[in-house]
């Protein structure tokens, strides 16, 4: 393979990562804000009853 060939093959190499990063970001972008804004929710809520973060953790990961 030469030295050209192999550059091409790069350069579309890295477009498609970029591509497939960008519809990823376009389709899970949505629910990934959802899921953000819950969890802040659920740290105000925590927060209000309690400050000792092994107690957050539990409260958070185990319901």
């Amino acid at each position: 393979m030469s030295k050209r060939e192999v550059l091409a093959l790069l350069v579309v190499f890295i477009v498609y990562v970029v591509i497939g990063g960008a519809v990823f970001m376009a389709v899970e972008g949505p629910r990934e804000e959802e899921l953000r804004s819950e969890i802040a929710r659920i740290r105000q809520d925590f927060h209000g009853t309690s400050t000792h973060r092994g107690a957050f953790y539990t409260f958070v990961f185990m319901g």
